[in-house]
């Protein structure tokens, strides 16, 4: 039940030790929202965002709430060295500076519904960067809280900014001959609504062009449905991208996504995101998997490239659960690439990013 945006990802402690953190899946009002229970435990725990570049005059903005310890409905109290700090990074999370924090002096202060919090982020414009939530549960257990958070979005508050999101369908792991709507998500970052726009996706060799003559409110998002796919008949990786053209954007950065997906043979297991652990992530070529909760004995481990085109193979032997799988690889260039894992049957599909 771990809460993670596409392309986030959790940690404990450092941001660097990735996988299972306190933060998990709460709801206010029907919304999910992400949670972090606070009771004295002296933990640290993350949420951090992908490289993200900033333009214009950026911030990001979030809603909270603090409600009483796990899955409460009253208004919770700050233990005296409990917070949740927005953080920044521009060296790809190697050090990190606070932006502003959640905690009993927070103005205007939290309360059990959600409110909406906005942070400058001007200083960093035209940088590269990397926001994080970090959770602090200090030593005092006088009292315990639940910190919620929804609609974390980083918006560099241009008046016309159409953004390709991500391509929801087809799924990361598909099944050979197989029909998948292709739909696409698609935000507005602007302050002013746009309608009358083309999206295109690709998928494989195959193009869908479209021209979307519905409404997109500003600071919303929208899902557009471009056609059907039908998944090779045999194994293997294919990739995909989507984009926008809106007349008079703004700021063309965003306008395109890309995606990687695996055909995978019937009768293999799609294995759990929760279930494998990926550290550090980013990182320079060498990367370790754990494997606590994937049962099996050997292991095969691949990477491609966002054109397809597979870069590493490695095979693991004598595997007897709860070990960790150390990749090593050399000379691939920065990026992201698909990360395909394969466990007697099993298969988990995720995204590893090499900064060098």
């Amino acid at each position: 039940d771990n809460v993670i945006g596409e392309g986030w990802s959790e940690a404990i402690g450092g941001t660097s030790v990735q996988g299972d953190s306190p933060w998990k899946t709460g709801g206010i009002s029907g919304n999910s929202t992400g949670r972090v229970t606070l009771s004295g435990d002296s933990i640290t725990a993350w949420i951090v965002s992908p490289p993200t570049k900033l333009y214009g005059a950026p911030v990001v903005t979030f809603k909270a709430a603090l409600r009483t310890a796990n899955n409460g409905t009253t208004l919770g109290t700050f233990g005296a060295d409990d917070k949740v700090a927005v953080m920044i990074s521009t060296d790809c999370g190697a050090t990190w500076s606070e932006l502003f924090a959640l905690n009993g002096a927070t103005s205007p202060a939290l309360t059990a519904a959600l409110t909406t919090y906005t942070v400058d982020l001007a200083n960093y414009a035209n940088q590269e960067v990397r926001i994080a939530f970090k959770a602090t549960d200090g030593t005092d257990a006088t009292t315990s809280c639940d910190v919620h958070l929804d609609d974390i979005l980083l918006k560099n508050n241009t008046v016309l900014d159409a953004g390709a999101v991500q391509i929801i369908s087809p799924p990361a792991v598909m099944t050979p001959s197989t029909n998948y709507p292709v739909i696409v998500r698609v935000s507005n970052y602007g302050s002013s609504s746009f309608s009358n726009y083309n999206m295109t996706a690709v998928v494989g060799a195959s193009s869908y062009p479209g021209f979307i003559f519905s409404t997109v409110q500003a600071n919303s998002t929208v899902e557009v449905n471009l056609g059907n796919y039908t998944s090779p008949a045999t194994a293997g990786v294919v990739t995909g991208y989507a984009y926008t053209e809106v007349l008079g954007d703004q700021e063309v950065h965003n306008d395109t996504t890309y995606a990687t997906f695996a055909i995978t043979p019937v009768g293999v297991k799609e294995v759990k995101a929760k279930s494998v652990a990926i550290y550090p992530n980013p990182n320079k070529g060498s990367f370790k998997i754990d494997l606590a909760n994937v049962e099996g004995k050997a292991a095969i481990v691949r990477l491609y490239s966002t054109t397809g085109q597979k870069v590493y193979e490695g095979s693991y032997h004598g595997l007897n659960g709860g070990q960790v799988v150390e990749v090593e690889t050399e000379g691939l260039p920065t990026g992201m690439y698909l990360l395909n894992l394969e466990v007697e049957g099993q298969r988990f599909v995720g995204k590893v990013s090499i900064q060098q």
